[in-house]
């Protein structure tokens, strides 16, 4: 894309739409408006309404140079928007059609990247047609308790709940299938949770520092993320170098695979026996306050506004 040298880039930010994840998704927008240079860029805002449908944009989103896309969940992180604007012919941030879909279906990228020798927890898929005295028989026969029950195509973690009882698992399929009519359950692996962002294309990539999570709870939930003040970010995790070297491998591997451009975030656990887990990557990961790409950025001695630069220059 050739700009005049003195013009401004138009860039809209749209944030907001469907999914349950919408008030993240504003809070994400709105920082990135307010971090945006004004020097370099004008910028707008498009609030999408919960109840939108991809029939409500129209090819007058055309006349901005790019879109900056601060949706999460279903609709701006599935491929479907990034299909929409595609056809429409508009520049965005962000992964395309094949890698958002991809990335957000976390049982085929489990399966994706287990065959590259990436270590995963083991899991099982259901269907909502299944009964949930079925779906619990299958879940205690194939995983065991402890496991996590979430969304197969959710995110925030959002309807996602840690089961340590039997009891407890038909209320937890329950919740996921409100948010999904297709539910992960893998099994629990206990240790530290770990985080890496990879920024870039297949041309030029940069993986940020690890970052370890510490929730005053056992679960990193919607609660720890966007509430919580008590939740606490390590960067750079305090891991041997030989453990986040490999950890930032896996994430630079994951990205690549996948075939994602612009910001990822790929999460991991690293168990008691030192093992690392990868347990699912983010296409669209959250830009709030509390969110984890700013602070790798941040740690890395790069400022907000100047990874707004970078996920900009990654598209152009």
């Amino acid at each position: 894309m050739s700009k005049e040298k003195n013009k401004k880039l138009k860039i809209l930010v749209l944030m907001g739409g469907p999914s349950s994840e919408h008030e993240v998704s504003l809070s994400s927008g709105k920082e990135i408006v307010s971090h945006l240079d004004k020097n370099k860029y004008e910028v707008f805002e498009m609030i999408l309404p919960r109840n939108f449908s991809i029939f409500d944009l129209d090819k007058s989103i055309k006349k901005y140079d790019l879109i900056f896309n601060a949706l999460h969940g279903r609709f701006g992180e599935d491929g479907t928007l990034q299909a929409v604007l595609d056809n429409i012919g508009v520049k965005y941030t962000g992964s395309g059609v094949l890698a958002s879909a991809w990335g957000m279906d976390k049982s085929k990228t489990n399966l994706i990247v287990e065959k590259f020798g990436i270590r995963i927890p083991k899991f099982v898929i259901l269907k909502d047609k299944i009964k949930l005295e079925k779906a619990v028989d299958l879940v205690m026969s194939s995983i065991n308790i402890p496991c996590v029950v979430k969304p197969n195509d959710g995110g925030s973690s959002v309807g996602a709940t840690i089961v340590k009882q039997k009891f407890d698992l038909q209320n937890a399929l329950q919740s996921s299938f409100e948010e999904s009519d297709t539910v992960m359950v893998q099994e629990y692996i206990y240790g530290r949770e770990l985080t890496c962002a990879v920024l870039g294309n297949k041309q030029d990539k940069k993986v940020f520092p690890v970052i370890e999570v510490v929730v005053s709870d056992e679960f990193y939930d919607y609660n720890a993320k966007y509430i919580e003040d008590t939740t606490q970010y390590i960067c750079p995790a305090k891991i041997v170098d030989n453990v986040a070297e490999n950890i930032k491998t896996q994430a630079y591997l994951i990205h690549d695979l996948l075939g994602c451009y612009g910001l990822t975030r790929s999460d991991f656990i690293l168990s008691k026996t030192g093992d690392i887990y990868f347990l699912e990557i983010n296409t669209s990961p959250g830009m709030t306050s509390h969110s984890l790409c700013p602070k790798a950025a941040k740690a890395d001695g790069i400022s907000y506004t100047r990874l707004l630069d970078m996920i900009i220059k990654s598209v152009l």
